[in-house]
C-alpha cells in the first residue's frame, strides 16, 4: 500500500471534523423536522453502494476470512456510535453534544492501554485536557451544562467512537480499508433502519429548549 505523508492523513481528520461540526446543527434540525432515521439510513446505504460500484475490485479482493470477525466488530461499533449520537440531538442542544463528542480524546488513551497494551506518556495528557477544556468553553461556557438522557447518549457515542478508533488502528493494517468503509456504511445503514423502527415505538417524545 502506498504510504502518504502525515500531513495528508491529518488533513483527512480535519475535513472529517469540519463535516461533523456542520452536521451537528443539521442533525438537530432534522430530528425535529423530518424522519431523520430514514434519510440517514439511505445516506449510509447509498454510500456503501457508491464504494462498491467505484472500488469493487479492491473491495471484493479484500474479502478474506480473516476480515469478517474484526470487520464486523468495527462496523457494529460504528453503528452503535452513530445511533445514540444521532438521538442525542433529540434530547439536548447541539452545543452540549458538540462538547461531549470531543471525549474520544479522553477515552482512546485508556483503551490503548487495555486493547493495544500501549502506554501513553503522562505529558501527553496535558494537551488532551487543554483540548477538552477549550471545547467545553466554546460549546458550553456561556449557557451552562446539564446532564440528562441526551448527554448520556453523547457520552456513550463518544466511547464507542473511541472503540472504533482503537480497533481500527489495531486491525486496519491487515485488511482492505475500502472494504471496511463499505462494511461500516452498509452495517450502519441497516442498523439505523432497525433503530428507527424501535425508536418510534419506544422512545418518548421530548424537545429541549434553548439555542442549538
Amino acid at each position: 500500500m502506498k504510504q502518504r505523508s502525515s500531513l495528508f492523513y491529518g488533513s483527512l481528520i480535519l475535513i472529517q471534523n469540519i463535516l461533523l461540526g456542520i452536521g451537528n446543527p443539521v442533525a438537530k434540525y432534522g430530528m425535529s423536522s423530518f424522519p431523520f432515521f430514514l434519510y440517514a439510513s439511505v445516506r449510509f446505504l447509498l454510500g456503501c453502494l457508491f464504494l462498491v460500484l467505484i472500488f469493487h475490485k479492491r473491495i471484493f479482493g479484500g474479502m478474506k476470512a480473516s476480515f469478517w470477525k474484526p470487520g464486523t466488530l468495527i462496523s457494529a461499533l460504528t453503528a452503535g456510535a452513530y445511533i445514540p449520537g444521532t438521538l442525542t440531538f433529540k434530547y439536548t442542544t447541539a452545543t452540549s453534544a458538540g462538547f461531549l463528542f470531543a471525549l474520544p480524546v479522553i477515552f482512546t488513551p485508556f483503551l490503548m492501554r487495555f486493547v493495544s497494551k500501549v502506554k501513553i506518556a503522562k505529558k501527553k495528557y496535558i494537551p488532551i485536557l487543554v483540548v477538552v477544556a477549550g471545547t467545553y468553553l466554546l460549546c458550553c461556557g456561556s449557557g451552562g451544562f446539564t446532564v440528562g438522557p441526551g448527554e448520556a447518549m453523547a457520552v456513550a457515542s463518544s466511547f464507542l467512537v473511541a472503540c472504533v478508533l482503537e480497533f481500527s488502528s489495531l486491525h486496519l493494517r491487515h485488511m482492505e480499508p475500502l472494504l471496511l468503509a463499505a462494511c461500516q456504511a452498509g452495517f450502519t445503514g441497516a442498523a439505523i433502519i432497525i433503530a428507527g423502527i424501535i425508536y418510534s415505538n419506544v422512545m418518548p417524545e421530548h424537545r429541549t429548549g434553548g439555542t442549538p
